[in-house]
């Protein structure tokens, strides 16, 4: 975060990829027997990795009382649609699979408002769109999401010097 005056602040965020691998031994249980007994059951391995992110963001006071805020993002889910999939048998000999579900990178936008009505009362408004990390024909009920609106409303009132009470609602 840099402030090159009072009054206006330019910031950057970057969150870096996180890759996450899940390991576990399945049970199966067939007419309340445990088949696991019978049947020698692989370990199933899953790999995943969270997305990287960067997201710009500006503030800027316009009037003792008025600010201006906005703020431009992308996240890496084309990373994330890479799922790695993997079974190892008994004998040792693992199967590793990568599954593409398609996914593509996002952009975000916003634009929001900030009115100081008096030293305790702050109010706060604005609208984010982010387009979709899949398109129509990949979506599925796994991971539902689509390009989204947002709408905002905020308040802030302050009690006391070290205690400040926020309420916020937001409309996707």
């Amino acid at each position: 975060l840099i402030e090159p005056r009072e009054g206006t602040r330019i910031g950057v965020t970057y969150l870096s990829p996180v890759k996450l691998d899940f390991k576990d031994r399945p049970e199966i249980s067939v007419f309340g027997g445990n088949l696991g007994t019978l049947l020698t059951t692989p370990d199933l391995n899953l790999g995943v990795k969270v997305p990287q992110s960067v997201m710009l963001g500006f503030y800027q006071d316009l009037s003792p009382k008025w600010s201006v805020m906005a703020d431009v993002g992308w996240q890496q889910w084309s990373q994330f649609g890479q799922v790695q999939v993997g079974v190892e048998g008994a004998g040792g000999n693992p199967r590793v699979v990568t599954a593409n579900l398609n996914y593509q990178d996002t952009w975000h936008g916003a634009l929001g408002a900030q009115y100081r009505a008096s030293d305790k009362w702050q109010f706060t408004g604005g609208v984010a769109f982010d387009s979709s990390s899949v398109n129509s024909a990949n979506r599925t009920v796994t991971v539902p999401m689509g390009r989204a609106w947002r709408y905002g409303l905020g308040a802030s009132y302050q009690l006391s010097q070290a205690i400040n009470v926020n309420a916020a609602y937001e409309f996707l």
